[in-house]
């Protein structure tokens, strides 16, 4: 998605009369990162590929948790400081299935989605970053 993330849309398309939770994740761009200033971050992707994976994702946590509703989107292109760039609301009858599923869907998604991260500092130097999936060290796109 190119637009803004808004949060009380998403957060409506998740409710559901039989839930009794709603949880959340927002990801949003930090202005720093290692003692340089970031003015904004540049997403790219394969948009048919990255929808497959993001579907397989929310299958997977069905399978897995009694949901209602999955709410996953990520921002493509320009994503500039405090923005949200990733939104996942997920509704379940109980808080533990929903809290759980964003838990999940975040750290697979960073796994195993094909999006490419730029930071694009202050100076006008820009950087690819590799996606951290662990303390095993960063994702491997190539």
């Amino acid at each position: 998605q190119y637009n803004k993330i808004d949060i009380m849309t998403l957060m409506t398309k998740a409710r559901s009369p039989k839930a009794g939770a709603v949880s959340s994740f927002f990801g949003t761009t930090r202005d720093t990162f290692e003692d340089k200033t970031v003015t904004y971050l540049e997403y790219e992707a394969y948009p048919d590929m990255a929808l497959l994976s993001m579907s397989e994702l929310c299958t997977k946590a069905r399978k897995t948790w009694n949901l209602m509703n999955i709410i996953l989107v990520h921002k493509l292109g320009e994503c500039p400081t405090s923005d949200i760039s990733i939104g996942i609301v997920v509704s379940s009858v109980h808080r533990k299935d929903s809290l759980s599923t964003v838990n999940y869907l975040i750290d697979e998604l960073k796994k195993v989605v094909p999006i490419w991260k730029r930071e694009c500092y202050d100076t006008g130097e820009t950087t690819w970053k590799s996606n951290k999936v662990d303390s095993a060290g960063p994702a491997d796109f190539n």
